[in-house]
């Protein structure tokens, strides 16, 4: 930041003025903040008003009351550290201490949440400085954190001003981070092969907040089911990606995508895919019940998480479709007949504002099976949650009743006081599934899965072979084809024969490998779907999401979906997981298709670019490029960083021999070299075209 300059005119507070004026420079396309640093004591304007206008618009307002601090005290003042480092080498960290009069106190300072140094110091009245020493252990943002602790009495007279925080860049190829719960299968020894530093464990063990994400460079989900995340991580790992530039895969199955509750959550939103079957014509109908427990022991969160539930599900519904909702404690009431959702507000008015009252589950499925029962749609389905023991009543007959006339009955317990024994014959007897919710934030993921499990066909469990849908040589998220998929659309060296229709170019070469079924999704507006199901559903799909990438494998990583990838000389797997890694990752392939600075690949395949024909191109500070050959001529791909983007030109950089050459069926003729000159940013030369991504992800023509 510039220096503040303080305003010619200073005889007036006008909050208002400056909330608005905060409000109309916000980007529209992003999370959008705003923290007001003020004494509070407005001259004119309505900041009241404005700040309730921000609260309209989805914009946060923070604020920092400013008082002046009366008596003896001491602060931190600054921390200063280099902007970058490398892991193993030692930095010089400086921190600055004010204090109004000498005093004894404890200076420490933290490096990522761990006591990296700690001193008794004697402050002189004015400014002390100290020097530390951080040696940095791994790639990442390392955070620091310099406190100082008063050691006599009556010397600190505000004691929020005794941390000071920084962040150092640690350079280098980070971690992975692979939740799955085969930590030693297939996936965890493709990538280690790669000399990828692998943390592999169950999702039980997931990071703790978002500074435990920010440790990774890329995080793989596989077969993780959402409940076992929970909400407030996946919202987590959304920033993860989307601000901190993280990458995010989800891969294998049957516990992904759809069919792992994942609807409608964070992590949907940051993948390249929709879990829903939007893309799909010809679904059958569906009635929806759902019972809804409102005793006084739902009050607070387990209501509020069970309206975000009938959210999600109702994402999954058509036009076509109908859903109910009954609401009982001691008694039943029908909050909303069967019908079709037209908006979220419908839904919300089907919930009370408080929950209070007994628990009947017998009187709540009593009034679903009147709602129910004349029906007619090709499923029908009724969902009862409750966190409570239920008054008696005939759960045998009632749930033979649902059975036989063919409605399938699901229960939900939620928390330890749940009778989980009358839930489970429920859900047992009524042919439909039983789940329990240990913490609240479980339940949408949990109501969601079983929604889309007992409404719609998300398992395709069959063999099909994968049909590339573009070619390695278009650049972006087509290089993780590289080495699997040749420049002409054929699969490269996977040992199939060709004639198998897998050929998306000229037909010719062998296939790729069959894979034994997928979990059927719906492509998002801006994705790259790479490769295709014989349905022509994507079997992976990859986008920019933000700062980071994200990319989706809906088939097996392992057993018989996977089967023919993992065969004895079969390098498709390998090399799949390989560029995937180096995209998530953002690695760039040097010369001799080794990725920047990597050590060399081991294991069939690697993770190398070889034949990639990428050129060398320097990027100044805050801009990633990348050139690809396409169909005549050159891309030239520019990650832009900085609101608003930064004007700049291009620079394409050649070989020792002053060119760059045409790489080996990239078509088109060669770049301009490094004595010709910059190349305009936009120019229409035919050599090549300039596409930009801006601060959302967005491509931005420059």
């Amino acid at each position: 930041l510039e220096r503040w300059s303080s305003p010619s005119q200073r005889e007036a507070t006008d909050l208002a003025a400056a909330l608005r004026l905060a409000a109309a420079v916000l980007p529209g396309d992003a999370r959008r903040r705003i923290l007001l640093l003020s004494d509070g004591r407005p001259t004119q304007g309505d900041a009241l008003a404005e700040a309730r206008a921000l609260a309209a618009a989805g914009i946060r307002l923070d604020a920092v009351p400013l008082r002046p601090v009366a008596g003896e005290d001491l602060a931190v003042r600054e921390l200063r550290a280099p902007a970058s480092a490398r892991p193993g080498r030692p930095i010089a960290v400086e921190v600055a201490v004010t204090a109004t009069r000498e005093t004894d106190a404890r200076l420490r300072l933290y490096a990522a949440g761990a006591l990296a140094g700690s001193r008794q110091v004697r402050l002189q009245p004015g400014e002390n400085r100290y020097v530390f020493q951080v040696t940095p252990s791994q790639p990442g943002p390392l955070p620091l954190r310099a406190e100082i602790e008063p050691l006599g009495e009556g010397t600190d007279a505000e004691p929020g001003n005794n941390r000071y925080h920084a962040v150092v860049g640690v350079t280098g190829t980070r971690p992975v981070l692979l939740l799955t719960p085969e930590p030693e299968g297939p996936l965890a020894r493709a990538l280690r092969s790669q000399g990828l530093q692998v943390d592999a464990r169950g999702p039980g063990q997931r990071p703790a907040d978002l500074a435990g994400w920010a440790r990774y460079g890329a995080v793989f989900l596989e077969n993780v089911p959402a409940h076992a995340l929970g909400e407030g991580a996946m919202a987590e790992l959304e920033r993860f990606v989307h601000d901190l530039g993280g990458g995010l895969a989800m891969a294998g199955a049957p516990e992904t995508f759809g069919p792992g509750g994942y609807l409608g959550t964070a992590v949907e939103r940051a993948l390249p895919v929709y879990m829903d079957l939007r893309a799909k014509k010809n679904l059958p109908t569906v009635a929806m019940v759902l019972v809804v427990d409102r005793s006084g022991s739902m009050q607070g969160v387990k209501l509020q998480m069970a309206v975000e539930a009938a959210m999600r599900a109702a994402r999954l519904l058509t036009p076509r479709d109908r859903l109910g909702v009954v609401l009982f404690d001691s008694r039943a009431f029908v909050t909303r007949e069967p019908a079709p959702v037209t908006s979220p507000g419908e839904l919300r008015a089907a919930f009370p504002a408080q929950a209070e009252g007994g628990t009947s589950v017998g009187a709540g499925l009593l009034a679903a099976w009147e709602l129910i029962r004349n029906v007619q749609a090709d499923v029908r389905h009724v969902i009862v949650l409750t966190d409570g023991v239920s008054a008696p009543f005939d759960a045998e007959g009632t749930a033979r009743q649902f059975r036989e006339a063919g409605v399938t009955l699901s229960a939900v317990a939620i928390g330890l006081d749940a009778d989980r024994q009358l839930l489970r014959f429920l859900a047992q007897a009524g042919g439909g599934g039983y789940y329990e919710a240990a913490d609240p934030e479980q339940v949408p993921s949990l109501i969601t899965r079983d929604a889309v499990l007992a409404t719609r066909a998300f398992l395709v469990d069959r063999p099909f072979v994968p049909v590339p849908a573009t070619t390695p040589g278009r650049g972006g998220a087509a290089a993780l084809l590289r080495g699997l998929v040749g420049e002409g659309g054929a699969a490269s060296g996977s040992g199939a024969e060709s004639g198998n229709g897998t050929g998306s170019g000229n037909g010719s070469g062998p296939g790729l490998p069959p894979l034994g079924g997928y979990v059927v999704t719906s492509p998002k507006e801006q994705a790259e779907v790479l490769l295709v199901s014989d349905e022509q559903d994507p079997v992976l799909a990859a986008w920019r999401y933000g700062s980071g990438h994200a990319l989706a494998w809906t088939s097996g990583t392992a057993g018989p979906w996977a089967g023919a990838w993992l065969g004895e000389g079969q390098p498709a797997y390998t090399r799949l997981w390989a560029s995937a890694a180096d995209w998530l990752l953002a690695r760039r392939a040097e010369p001799g298709g080794r990725p920047a600075g990597t050590g060399p690949a081991e294991g069939a395949g690697g993770g190398t670019r070889e034949g990639s024909g990428a050129a060398a191109l320097a990027p100044p500070a805050g801009v990633e490029a990348e050139v690809e050959p396409v169909e005549g001529g050159y891309e030239v791909r520019v990650r832009v960083r900085g609101t608003p983007p930064p004007v700049g030109r291009v620079r394409l950089v050649g070989g020792p021999s002053g060119g760059v050459e045409t790489p080996t069926g990239g078509g088109g003729p060669p770049p301009r070299g490094a004595g010709a000159g910059p190349l305009p940013v936009g120019s229409d030369r035919p050599q090549g075209r300039a596409v930009g991504h801006g601060p959302g992800g967005h491509d931005r023509l420059l």
